[in-house]
Parts: structure tokens; C-alpha cells; sequence
């Protein structure tokens, strides 16, 4: 990946306007086209509009601040100083698509805990970096197998932190997390399955001192422990998934949970109206119907539908949507929005939707998923799918509205223009991806064979029954590779790209080079290409091209002969063929005009801070497709965004 872009990135930004009036996405309801926006005027590479991650889950303070805001799909945001005019967006360990826990020790608020991929992660310097514990591997070798789920504090103990894993396990640490003891098992029922619902959410109540009695929710019920975990008892069922599961510091016995409020330390429940309750200094915050509450008194309407947390210091009180930080300096009278805060940046792919003239769609790597924009990348808007590591987009050219997405573990269809998706295969992590457009429901699927979800081994199979099911093909040698990605050319000939592999982020071992098919992709034979790792192969006016880690090929006679065009002492990532754009893994993209006999520079390669590593396999550059828009270009540069390039309209 971009390691350095990370940090470079990491801005927050200012106090804006209202976000409600973004730009009109299009209908996501059905596909039909949107009025096509004008041409952007030309301009050099530049980052195109901001894309909301959304995801926001966790919104926590010390006593004075910082405040902290954590999205299970852009990792962890902090607020320096409570009047603090940006949210900064911390990299490392913070960054996760899986939806962590985050805590704040009582102590030291610059302490903090954090479920980060399902391990926890202690930062003492106010998340700017982080230590990863051993606490958290999915290993039958770890002492505590598991997802870390749940974490809490005891806040007159520092020190003390408490994890509850999915598999039910509840683990003390009394030294910051290094060392760990098991005590009870609750009968929360992850267990292996627990990645199929991630999305629930597991809370820990310390209380103030170790002799309080400890609180659990796991997601759907709510336990008590009165000897520091090593028993349980349930103690309020289908409590639902919590936004808000909270303790008086002042007082153990009083407790809050969505709906409900605890006067005797969690041991019996009386119903409440309020949604969302938590008590930050003396004060009690509850929300009714998107109003908030304070100490019962003062009440303000909240500035969003849909708050998923509300926390306060005085007068500054902070509030949380599914996209959105807000901030009131009087208390919630008045509110204002932090206008860069929560963005989607780690990109890996890009592709314009070749029925819709200005509409592209991009994909982010282990974050948001699938984005669309309807007005060249200027401003973009959240898919609904489940996707979140989105290995291809591929549109069917012969039916608009039909998309196939890609991800690590799944393959997924849209016959409606991203409005609905159906799964059709969850298995492999799968990579290339390719329709046969000879043949309506017939299409190539490429899997890879090593790392986290792999196949037997790097395969291709084919499906003649739209996606319904699927067999392999024959010829592939047993491989820890990639099938990286497949191309369809006239004459029955199919062509694959192996790649590296080892695990989702395609950083290890090495591929096989380019294979052949001259029977549509039932069989396969290796080309005599002089590269192992190839990126993409891509087909253009003049020639068929692979990016490779060795140079730019080209081949005119479908894959059996292949010349070197354009050589590097970077790896080529990708390669765009209708605009003669060649990208590499160093951010630099060179241009050809005439069939890859000579080059030049487009855009100098990124600059990295002084010891940082430039890695990012997966990036993706993209020639807009419709005639009447030739001149126009995207690349997805990871841990910043999508940078675009509009030459004079020809």
C-alpha cells in the first residue's frame, strides 16, 4: 500500500456548511442515466471530489477532550482540543474496515484501546501509534483464539483493561494489555461464523472500581458479573443492538442502554423513551426522536436524523450520523459540521460506466466499498452493497444496468444499477473477472491461491448460467498465484495476468506470468512473456497490453509473441488502452500516442517522506470510454483518493 500517503493525507478539515446539499447522484432506484453534467474544463492531475465513508460507530471523550470518533470503514478520527476547528485522521493500526471497539482510559486520555481487525491495539500518545497485543489472532497456536470484540476500563484501576472476544472468551490484563488471563465464557454465539456478523456490537462496563460489579453487552443481551468477569448472568435479553451502553461515573448503579435505565447496577431494567443516554462530567445526555436532552432540562433538535452517538464537555457537545461530526458550542442550540472528517481516501479502483457518458464508479481496498459519481468524479456517493474490498467492477456491455462486482471473498451482481445486489458465489478469495462477449451469461472468474480465504490453488473457472454455478478449467499447474486478470479477444483466444498473492494485499510470492486459451478459457497454455507478476492485461485500438513488473508489453498476435515497450525499475500496475496510459507502482503515469513506440511522462512519480516505502499493487488508471468525451482520465491513488485528468476536448 501507500504507507507513506497515509500520513501525507492524514488532514482533517475545517467547520463547513450543511452536507445536504450534495450534488444529485443519479437514481440508484433503477438505472437510468442522468442528464449528462458538462465536461470538466482540462486540468492536469488533480485529487477529484470527496467521498463520505460513513460507518461512524464510536464517538468517545476524555474529561477536557481529545475527542475521538471511530468508522468501521475509515479507521479512527481525533479532535486535538474540544474547540478544535478539524477532526485529524489518524493512520497505522487505526485503519479497519472490521467494527472495532474503542475506549478511552478514564486516567489518561491520551490511553487508548482499539479493535482494529479484530486484534486490539493500545496507542499512548493519543492514537498518533499504535502497539499491536497478541490479544485478538485467529490462530489455533494464539493463546486466546478469536476476534477481540468488546474492550472497557476500570477508571479507578489504570491499567486495567477488560476484552471480550467472539468466541465468548472474557480476558482481564492488568498491565495495559501485554499480558492476558481468561476468565468466564459467556455464551455469546460468534464463534467462527463471527465474520458473517461483525456488525454487532459488543460493549464492556468496567465500573470505577475493581469491586464493581462489571457490565457486558454482547451485541443482543446484556450480562452481569459481580467477581471481575469470572461469572455471568444475563440480566436483560434482546436488548438490540446498542448505540449507547453507559455507566454514571459517580454512581455504578446507575446505567443506560438503548431504551432502558438501570438503577441497581444493571439488575433490573425500567423502559425508556430515549434511544441514545450517556452521561459525560455531571451531566445526563438522552435523545428522543433525534432531540437532545440534558439533565432532563435543556432540549435542542439534534442536527441529523439517524445520531449514532452523542457526547459532551460543558458546552461543547459532539454528535455522530452514519457520515457526518457535528459540534455545538452552546450546548446544542446551534450546530456545525466538520466538512473533511470521516472521508473514504484508500481507493484501488476505478472504472466508468460505458452506457452513462460522465457516470464512473470506484472501489476502495478493506474500507466503504463501492462509490459512484454521475458527474465525472467531481463529487461521489456510497453504493449500498456489502462489498468492502472490491478486487473489480465490470459492466455488462450489452445490458445497462448490469454490474458485477468483485470483492476478496464474493462475487456479487446488480441488475438495477447498484439499487440491489445479489450474492452469487462466497468462497475464494476471487480477483480476476472477465464476461464472454460472444456469449450472454457466460463469463471467466480468476481465484488465488494463497493467503487469507484462498483456493487450492490459483484457478480460473467458467460459468455458463450467468453465475449460477461454476466449473473449473484445466492447464493451470498447481500455483500459489493469482489469477489476476482475464481478457477476452477475437478468434476464441482468452488471456490471464497471474500476480502475486499471499494474502489480500497481492504483496507476496510471485505469479506466473501471462497464460493463453484458444478455446474461450477452457484450457490454458503459458505464453512465452518474460515476466512473472502481471498486474492487468488490457486490450486497446492498436494492440493488446500486460503491465507487468518488469515493463509495459505489447502484443498484435493475441498473446503468442510479446515485445517490451516501455521498461522501468518500478512495477507497471495497470494500463489503460483506448488512451495509451500506463500507470505504475510508483504513481507515475506515462503516455503513448502511437501504439507504444514512444513515451512520455504524464505525471512524475509521488515523493515520499524520507524512509518511507511506496507500495501499491492494486491502483488503477482509466481513458473515459465515450466518444464524445475523449481526453479524460482517472487514477486511484491509495490513501489519498482519485486523481483525474481532463486534456483539451479533441
Amino acid at each position: 500500500m501507500w504507507w507513506w500517503s497515509l500520513v501525507a493525507c492524514a488532514s482533517g478539515g475545517g467547520v463547513g456548511d450543511d452536507p445536504s446539499g450534495d450534488a444529485d447522484t443519479g437514481d440508484l432506484a433503477g438505472y437510468t442515466c442522468p442528464t449528462p453534467a458538462a465536461r470538466p474544463d482540462p486540468h492536469d492531475w488533480a485529487l477529484t471530489g470527496e467521498a463520505a465513508a460513513g460507518g461512524l460507530a464510536t464517538l468517545t471523550l476524555g474529561a477536557d477532550g481529545p475527542v475521538y470518533a471511530g468508522s468501521a470503514l475509515s479507521g479512527l478520527w481525533r479532535l486535538g482540543a474540544l474547540d478544535d476547528p478539524e477532526f485529524l485522521k489518524l493512520g497505522g493500526a487505526s485503519t479497519s474496515h472490521t467494527l472495532g471497539d474503542l475506549v478511552v482510559d478514564a486516567s489518561d486520555p491520551t490511553l487508548l484501546y482499539r479493535s482494529a481487525g479484530g486484534t486490539l491495539h493500545r496507542s499512548d500518545n493519543a492514537g498518533d501509534t499504535w502497539v499491536v497485543t497478541t490479544l485478538g489472532v485467529r490462530d489455533d497456536a494464539a493463546e486466546f483464539p478469536g476476534h477481540v470484540y468488546g474492550i472497557g476500563v476500570v477508571t479507578g484501576a489504570p491499567g486495567v483493561v477488560y476484552a471480550l472476544l467472539d468466541t465468548g472468551v472474557f480476558a482481564a490484563s492488568a498491565d495495559r494489555g501485554d499480558t492476558w488471563e481468561a476468565r468466564g465464557l459467556l455464551p455469546v454465539d460468534g464463534g467462527a461464523d463471527s465474520m458473517v456478523d461483525y456488525y454487532r456490537r459488543f460493549r464492556i462496563l468496567g465500573g470505577a472500581t475493581l469491586g464493581d460489579p462489571v457490565l457486558v453487552h454482547d451485541g443482543r443481551n446484556v450480562y452481569r458479573s459481580d467477581d471481575a468477569g469470572w461469572s455471568w448472568t444475563a440480566v436483560r435479553a434482546d436488548a438490540g443492538r446498542p448505540t449507547t451502553f453507559a455507566r454514571d461515573p459517580s454512581d455504578p448503579d446507575e446505567v443506560v442502554v438503548d431504551g432502558a435505565r438501570s438503577h441497581d447496577g444493571g439488575s433490573t431494567w425500567t423502559d425508556a423513551d430515549a434511544v441514545d443516554l450517556a452521561w459525560w462530567g455531571d451531566a445526563l445526555y438522552t435523545v428522543v426522536d433525534d432531540v437532545l436532552t440534558v439533565d432532563g432540562a435543556e432540549v435542542y433538535a439534534l442536527p441529523t436524523l439517524g445520531t449514532t452517538g452523542v457526547v459532551g464537555a460543558g458546552a461543547h457537545v459532539y454528535a455522530a450520523d452514519d457520515t457526518h461530526l457535528w459540534h455545538s458550542a452552546d450546548g446544542g442550540v446551534t450546530w456545525t459540521w466538520y466538512a473533511h472528517s470521516n472521508v473514504e481516501t484508500n481507493f484501488s479502483v476505478v472504472v466508468p460506466d460505458p452506457h452513462c457518458v460522465g457516470v464512473v464508479w470506484a472501489g476502495t481496498r478493506c474500507d466503504s466499498g463501492v462509490y459512484r459519481s454521475v458527474d465525472w468524479g467531481t463529487s461521489w456517493v456510497r453504493v449500498p452493497t456489502h462489498g468492502h474490498y472490491v478486487m473489480d467492477i465490470v459492466f455488462d456491455p450489452a445490458v445497462p444496468g448490469t454490474v458485477w462486482l468483485v470483492n476478496d471473498d464474493m462475487l456479487m451482481r446488480s441488475v438495477d444499477g447498484g439499487a440491489t445486489w445479489s450474492s452469487l458465489w462466497t468462497e475464494f478469495h476471487f480477483h480476476g473477472f472477465a464476461l464472454d462477449p460472444e456469449a450472454p451469461g457466460r463469463m471467466l472468474l480468476g481465484s488465488v491461491g494463497s493467503g487469507d480465504w484462498a483456493d487450492t490453488q490459483g484457478q480460473v473457472y467458467v460459468s455458463t448460467d450467468d453465475g449460477q454455478t461454476f466449473a473449473p478449467t484445466a492447464g493451470l499447474p498447481d500455483n500459489e498465484a493469482s489469477a489476476h486478470s482475464l481478457l477476452f479477444l477475437p478468434d476464441d483466444v482468452v488471456l490471464l495476468g497471474t500476480y502475486k498473492a499471499g494474502d489480500a494485499s497481492h504483496l507476496f510470492g510471485a505469479g506466473l506470468g501471462v497464460w493463453r486459451s484458444t478455446d474461450r478459457g477452457l484450457t490454458w497454455a503459458q505464453t512465452l512473456l518474460p515476466s512473472a507478476d502481471v498486474a492487468t492485461v488490457r486490450a486497446g485500438p492498436d494492440a493488446t497490453w500486460a503491465a507487468t513488473g518488469t515493463g509495459v508489453f505489447r502484443t498484435d498476435d493475441g498473446g503468442q509473441t510479446w515485445a517490451l515497450v516501455l521498461a522501468g525499475t518500478h512495477r507497471w500496475v495497470d494500463f489503460a488502452g483506448d488512451g495509451g496510459l500506463a500507470l505504475a507502482i510508483d504513481g507515475s503515469v506515462w503516455r503513448s500516442q502511437d501504439a507504444g513506440d514512444t513515451w512520455t511522462l504524464d505525471r512524475p512519480p509521488e515523493d515520499p517522506p524520507e524512509g518511507m516505502v511506496i507500495e501499491n499493487p492494486l491502483a488503477r488508471v482509466a481513458w473515459a470510454p465515450w466518444a464524445e468525451a475523449d481526453g479524460v482520465a482517472w487514477w486511484t491513488r491509495y490513501g489519498a483518493g482519485i486523481e483525474r485528468k481532463v486534456w483539451a476536448a479533441p
